[in-house]
């Protein structure tokens, strides 16, 4: 609804003091703050596109991130806004349940992967989460509040630590073709699943990196 859209908007001042409140400063330049306003405009722009109703009549919005990030996209496009904010609005609008859709049994490994897929964006998604949650209120209950605002300051923790956002690659392509493999599509695949081991913890070394490598991916 028009109504939330607006709120949302309103609130990102307000998610900014909350986070400050909690000792979390995120310096944000004009281009930042031009990208959470957009981000919250757009949002839930394709929920019209994802609408759909269930046999007991129940309303859907499957998927409604995608449909929102692409009509963002086409309308971000025909008014010429530079590449750069669009294309951080867009990953912000077409990421913008994921912190939403956690529950207080996610693990922390789930986490990690996210703060990794996330990257530099995080302080912008936990901004936009934050503020479309207080949007929200009287949808969502004050348990699922705190579940969601503890792992927005999870997500922050996670953002300082360079080896889950930005990890040094222990292994590289030449390592995979070492086993055999042919230069292609998946190496990529190989190396994406050894960071993914590596973010989560599992591996920390170059030397448990060769090793899981050969384990799970050497030719027989």
């Amino acid at each position: 609804a028009l109504s939330h859209t607006l709120l949302a908007v309103e609130r990102i001042s307000w998610a900014i003091d909350w986070l400050r409140s909690r000792e979390v400063n995120i310096p944000l330049s004009q281009e930042d703050r031009l990208c959470l306003g957009y981000a919250a405009l757009f949002h839930d722009i394709g929920k019209r596109d994802a609408y759909s109703e269930d046999e007991e009549e129940r309303v859907h919005f499957y998927h409604h991130e995608d449909f929102s990030s692409q009509a963002a996209e086409g309308i971000m496009k025909r008014l010429r806004f530079s590449n750069l904010l669009r294309e951080k609005t867009i990953h912000i609008v077409r990421n913008h349940m994921r912190l939403l859709n956690l529950s207080r049994e996610t693990k922390e490994t789930a986490l990690k992967r996210l703060a990794h897929q996330t990257g530099e964006e995080i302080p912008l998604l936990v901004i936009h989460t934050l503020a479309d949650k207080e949007a929200s209120r009287g949808v969502l209950s004050l348990q699922r509040d705190e579940v969601v605002e503890n792992h927005c300051l999870r997500l922050m923790e996670l953002f300082r630590q360079e080896e889950i956002v930005r990890p040094a690659s222990l292994v590289r392509g030449k390592d995979v073709m070492a086993l055999g493999y042919q230069e292609g599509p998946k190496i990529g695949e190989i190396l994406d699943h050894i960071r993914k081991k590596q973010v989560e913890g599992e591996i920390r070394t170059r030397e448990e990196a060769i090793i899981l490598l050969r384990e799970k991916f050497g030719l027989k």
